[in-house]
Parts: structure tokens; sequence; C-alpha cells
């Protein structure tokens, strides 16, 4: 068996070579992702075929008989890994993740592979792939996975819709309806891996050959990477709330009276009171709170503290949050980034917008750093606040009390 492996992994890689070669997209966004090559089924593998996993990563996961013999020819192979790399550009797993009843994504996921197989040249398509061909009326070509699932479920006799994608179809099983699926805040953080994958893939391919995708392709990956690029100058957003905190007051300063006031070189006490010198001061509260729950990072952590150490230098006093599930400390910013902070349990933001509550001081502000995998907070804070986005879900709307920008 472990003979079998071995020599899977060695056409596996000469499969995703010649992908690279001659599909340079698709084999760059596979490239990125794991492969697992594991043992027949009978040996308890995790597939009958080959297919993505959702996990704690993005998975290539292949059976190794069915690869090197369900599989005919290096051509199929190269097929085969195209239409999985398709199922990634389109998002596939991600969409079916969400459907609970078995027999509805299952018709969904056949919807699926009908989109993909269609963009897959006939010579490296595998048999008993599935094809539009494969109904009695066939199927109208170029429509959207919806467009075929709610075709598919208009059939008279839905139980049988699926009957196609047996045989060496590939599988779907670990697109999210296992057990051990992960979580929607998982997903939306795989998700937005997987778009970094097909920005990376997009400029590793060479203009000749993206020139000859398809144009509809060609248009999904500039959506791909709009939505990837953050719609507003989160930096700027950053340094205009802090500004707009900003408490003046007026002060007395010693210095010297103006002679201008002086009676022949005398000035008298009512002349030193009216030159008195007086003193706009600029001060400023902040509290910053600081997400430090297990979702939550070393890279991230630096890039909230290059941030925080900008707020402290343009002059702005604050008070570093640590919390989680719970306020683990708080203390005073001096311009130095702690070796380490408290927190790695779990999510919630109202611990610490009670704590801001009942300290009692007057703040100016409070700047949130996070990813946005919280619950929707039921504590107000005692003032304006700024949500501070990094690696974040798609939707934040269940941020409230403030606005919520995306550092990326």
């Amino acid at each position: 068996m472990g003979d079998l492996v071995a020599r899977a992994e060695e056409e596996l890689s000469r499969a995703l070579i010649r992908l690279l070669i001659d599909e340079p997209f698709f084999g760059h966004l596979l490239s990125g992702v794991v492969r697992d090559v594991v043992m027949p089924l009978a040996s308890g593998s995790r597939t009958a075929t080959m297919g993505i996993s959702l996990g704690s990563e993005l998975r290539l996961v292949v059976n190794a008989d069915f690869f090197l013999h369900g599989l005919a020819s290096r051509e199929h192979r190269v097929g085969a890994l195209k239409h999985e790399a398709l199922h990634l550009l389109f998002m596939h797993p991600f969409r079916s993740a969400g459907r609970h009843d078995e027999q509805e994504r299952e018709i969904f996921d056949l919807a699926c592979d009908l989109v993909v197989n269609q963009l897959v040249a006939p010579d490296l398509l595998p048999d008993g792939f599935v094809t539009l061909d494969a109904f009695d009326p066939p199927l109208p070509p170029d429509q959207t996975a919806e467009a075929y699932y709610a075709t598919l479920l208009r059939r008279a006799e839905p139980q049988e819709v699926a009957a196609p994608r047996e045989g060496t179809r590939n599988d779907h099983d670990a697109w999210g309806a296992s057990p051990a699926a992960p979580s929607p805040a998982m997903q939306d953080v795989l998700a937005l891996e997987l778009v970094r994958r097909i920005a990376e893939a997009h400029a590793r391919t060479p203009p000749n050959h993206w020139a000859r995708q398809p144009p509809f392709l060609r248009d999904l990956v500039a959506m791909r990477l709009r939505r990837r690029r953050p719609q507003v100058d989160w930096r700027r957003a950053l340094r205009i709330f802090a500004a707009s905190s900003i408490r003046t007051r007026v002060v007395g300063t010693r210095r010297r009276p103006s002679k201008r006031y002086a009676q022949e070189g005398v000035i008298t006490g009512d002349a030193a009171r009216v030159v008195e010198g007086i003193k706009v001061k600029r001060y400023q509260e902040l509290a910053v709170v600081l997400d430090t729950s297990g979702s939550i990072q070393r890279p991230e952590l630096e890039t909230f503290f290059s941030e925080i150490h900008g707020l402290w230098r343009a002059g702005a006093a604050l008070t570093i949050v640590e919390a989680d599930d719970q306020v683990h400390r708080a203390w005073t910013y001096q311009g130095r980034t702690p070796d380490d902070v408290e927190g790695g349990g779990g999510n919630d933001c109202d611990p610490a917008f009670r704590w801001l509550r009942d300290d009692g001081r007057r703040w100016d502000g409070v700047i949130f750093f996070t990813d946005a995998h919280v619950p929707e907070p039921q504590v107000r804070p005692p003032c304006r606040m700024l949500w501070v986005v990094d690696n974040g879900p798609h939707d934040l709307s269940h941020l409230r009390w403030g606005r919520a920008i995306r550092m990326r």
C-alpha cells in the first residue's frame, strides 16, 4: 500500500506540472493547496475518488488507487485536476456547505459539476464525469450552478437526479457536510485565503495565457480581485476618527510681559494681567480594545500594535484593554510593544465594553482591533467607537455602535 501511495504522489506531481505548463492559472491556483494522497477506501481513506476538503485548511484529498487506475491516462489526470481548480475558482465548496438537506446538497453538487465540466476539454474529461448530455433531454450550456440546481429540482423524480454521478465522479463529501466540517467563521477565513490564492495565481499567469481564457472567467477573476481590495483608505479613516476625538482647553502660560502696555518703562499690575499668556492645549483619552481571542495570531497582533504606535506618536493617551470573552488586563501604552498578550479564549465584546463603562473615565473614543469573529455585542460602549478589522468575514453588519473599517 505504501508503494501505491508513493507512485500516486509522483504521478500527481507530474500531472500538476503538466497543468502548470498547459494552463498556468489553474496550475498555480491548485499548487498552493495542500495535497493529501490517501490509501484506498477499503483501508479507511476519506474519499473514494478525489475532492477538495474544507477543514482547518484547504486540502486536495486524492485516493491513490483511483488516481492511478480509475483515471486511465495522464491527460485525464490533468483534466481531473483542472476540474478541482475550477471548483475552487467558483468557490463551490463554500456555496455547498451552507445547504443542510442531504438530497438538496447532492443535487447542488451535481449542478456544480455540470458548470465546471463544460470548461474542461473533452479529451481531458475523465470517463464517468457528468456532462449535460447525461440527461434526457440534455441540459442547456453556459448556465450557473443555481440555474442547473433549479432545473434539476423541477424533475419529476429528483431522487434519480444524482444517478449520473455514480462511477468515477469526484468527491464532494468534504465540502462541509461532515460532522467535522469547519464553523462558518472558519469558512470565512478559508474563503479569504482562497481569494488570496486566486490573486497570486492571476499575478503569476503570463498575459498570453491569460488572454486565452473565456471572457466570463476573466470577468469572474476580476470581480474576485476587486472585492479583495479595500474599499476605503482605512489608515486615513483611523486618523480622522482619532483626530475628531481630541478635546481642547485653555491654560495660562508664564511669559515675559510686553512693553507695549508699560507706562514710562514701568509695567503695572493691571498691565501684567493684560499680557498674561494663554495657550490652547489639546488632549485625548482613547481606549484601545485588543481582541486577544484564540483566533488572533501573532501577525495580526503585530499589525494592530503598529497602528497603535502611530496613534501614540500623534499624541493620544492610550489605554490598552486586552480581552477575549473576559478582560484580562488594562495598561497604559508608552511606546513599547509587549512581548505577549493575555487571552486565547472565546470571543465576546461585551466584557470589554462593561469594563469601559465601569472604569468611570471620560473616554474620548474607543478603537476595537479585532478579526470580527465575535457575536453581536449587546452592551453599548460609553463613547463613540470605531471597529478596525483584520482578515474578517465578508459581512460586518453584526458590529454595532460604530463604523467598521477593514485593514485588508
